[in-house]
């Protein structure tokens, strides 16, 4: 809900490839978020929001291991140079860590982690509301 920042008004997003990995004994999860961006201006960051409860592991750009800034959940990646309009670039961003448990799902959301009758693990999100 909130506006976007001027490198977000700057990029596009053709592509997003997400892996996820559900861990229920450890109620955590772990993903990794790859990113096709192609510059609608200039573009010499790209900027996206992650949940502060991930840790991010690893960031690259273009295969290459890159830095990043994080600012509560804002993730900003300089992509090491300017891409013109229409250049595209491959942004990875790893993470893990304990998503927020829904209160009372469905209406208040979040992960909801619990057992089959015959005790198998079953997990599910809730995002209503």
């Amino acid at each position: 809900g909130l506006p976007l920042t001027p490198a977000q008004k700057a990029t596009a997003l053709p592509h997003l490839d997400l892996r996820l990995k559900v861990d229920p004994e450890s109620k955590s999860i772990e993903g990794e978020a790859i990113y096709t961006i192609e510059a609608l201006s200039a573009l010499d960051r790209f900027e996206v929001d992650l949940d502060p409860r991930f840790t991010i592991s690893s960031v690259s750009v273009d295969g290459s291991a890159a830095a990043w800034e994080s600012d509560s959940g804002q993730v900003s990646i300089p992509l090491g140079k300017t891409l013109a309009t229409g250049e595209t670039a491959r942004v990875s961003l790893s993470w893990n860590g304990k998503p927020h448990v829904a209160l009372r799902a469905p209406w208040q959301g979040g992960f909801v982690w619990d057992e089959t009758e015959d005790g198998r693990p079953w997990v599910a999100t809730a995002v209503q509301g």
